[in-house]
This record gives structure tokens, C-alpha cells and sequence, in this order.
């Protein structure tokens, strides 16, 4: 009886653990180019969550590799009582990107208008990534919840940020895990 007990708690632990850190459930395909490099999008993971403002946000990770989940919960802990906040969330994934070096891939947050409100090409150092204007992003989001389905894309195949050449045209359908409060 014993060890089934503690076999259901691991499970209950994991599935906990998984939907706190936006288990990649879903699906996602098409192309990230970045200065001529190719990243295979294979995983995409979203959260939502509440802050003081703008309110409601949802944000996502597209990229080669899984984030790690213990990573995730450790770069986004709150204390008792506080509230995420814009760029939370995104600023975790940068931080796998840039000190972990755990994937490669591209990562934006939504208001609750479908509107991208923030994002980041995460392909090479930290001095080479880099945000792309609202302007510059066509957003088809056909559900928000419970699973994110849409598409991102740059208006054009090809866009020339700066000194910057990114191609972004992205569709995913994946559940959406929720932060909490």
C-alpha cells in the first residue's frame, strides 16, 4: 500500500511539475531563419499568467529543444503574496538561452487582445539576440484557451531589422498551462 501511496505522489509531483513549466503538449512547425542560420522549431511551450499590468498575458517558447522544467520553475519562483510581471516569463527562456545554452528558438507574449506585446529571437549570444516591432509581425491566433492555435509570422519571408535578417513564419495548437496568481 505503502510504496503504491508513494508511486501516486511521484506522479501527482510530476504532472504538478510539467504543467507549471508549459509541458510541450502540442504542436509546431514551419521555419526561424536568423542571419542565414536554419533553427529547427520542434517544441513549444505556453503560460499564462496574471500581472498588475497589462493584465492577462500568455507566453510562448518556440524552439529547437525542450526547456528544462526544473530550470523554469526556479527562474520564475515568487514569494508568497507577489504577482508576475511582464517579461517573467520571457526573461526565464532567455536565460536558459543565454547562460543554460539550452536551446535555440523564439519567444513572444500575448495580451488578451491576440496583440504581441513582447518578444525575442534567442539564436546565438546574448548580444545577438534581439526583439522584432509589432509592425514587422502578422499574429492569427484562432484560440487562446485552453490551447493556444495560430500562427506568427514576419511580414515579409525575409525582414531586415538593423543589421539583422530574420524570417519567422510559425503555426502552432498547444495547451496552455497556467501560472497562477
Amino acid at each position: 500500500m505503502r510504496a503504491r501511496a508513494r508511486v501516486s505522489w511521484m506522479a501527482l509531483m510530476t504532472a504538478l511539475l510539467s504543467a507549471s513549466a508549459g509541458a510541450e503538449s502540442g504542436k509546431v512547425s514551419g521555419t526561424l531563419i536568423v542571419n542565414g542560420t536554419k533553427v529547427p522549431v520542434q517544441h513549444v511551450t505556453a503560460v499564462a499568467y496574471d500581472t498588475p499590468s497589462p493584465g492577462h498575458l500568455t507566453s510562448v517558447l518556440v524552439s529547437d529543444k525542450p526547456a528544462d522544467p526544473k530550470a523554469f520553475k526556479e527562474y520564475t519562483r515568487i514569494g508568497p503574496g507577489e504577482r508576475y510581471v511582464a517579461g517573467m516569463i520571457t526573461g526565464a527562456w532567455v536565460t536558459m538561452h543565454v547562460d543554460d545554452k539550452t536551446f535555440s528558438g523564439f519567444t513572444f507574449t500575448l495580451s488578451d487582445d491576440k496583440r504581441v506585446i513582447q518578444d525575442e529571437v534567442l539564436v546565438g549570444p546574448r548580444e545577438a539576440n534581439f526583439g522584432i516591432l509589432e509592425d514587422y509581425l502578422v499574429v492569427e491566433v484562432t484560440s487562446m484557451s485552453p490551447r493556444l492555435v495560430g500562427r506568427i509570422r514576419t511580414k515579409e519571408p525575409m525582414t531586415e531589422i538593423n543589421t539583422e535578417k530574420v524570417g519567422i513564419d510559425i503555426t502552432f495548437d498547444v495547451a496552455v498551462s497556467d501560472m497562477g496568481k
